[in-house]
């Protein structure tokens, strides 16, 4: 299958992570991807790198979140 072209590259983006003994968090803000963002696909680790990967939805849905990839209940915080 041929890979998609890859239509938004921002580098320059700002983001942290905080850490506890239980947790850690990313805080990546959205720019232009905002209104492309579907549900979560998957998460993978490549070469020291966290990949995240949601599905893109057609312009006329409304926004979706769903995790479809645990099968137990999972907490969600948004801040």
């Amino acid at each position: 299958m041929a890979r998609k072209k890859n239509v938004l590259n921002d580098k320059s983006r700002e983001s942290s992570c905080a850490a506890t003994s239980t947790t850690v968090t990313y805080k990546i803000p959205l720019k232009e991807e905002q209104t492309f963002l579907g549900h979560f696909l998957e998460y993978s680790l490549v070469n020291g790198e966290l990949v995240i990967k949601f599905a893109t939805k057609k312009p006329d849905e409304l926004p979706a979140f769903r995790i479809e990839h645990f099968e137990e209940p999972q907490q969600l915080i948004f801040n």
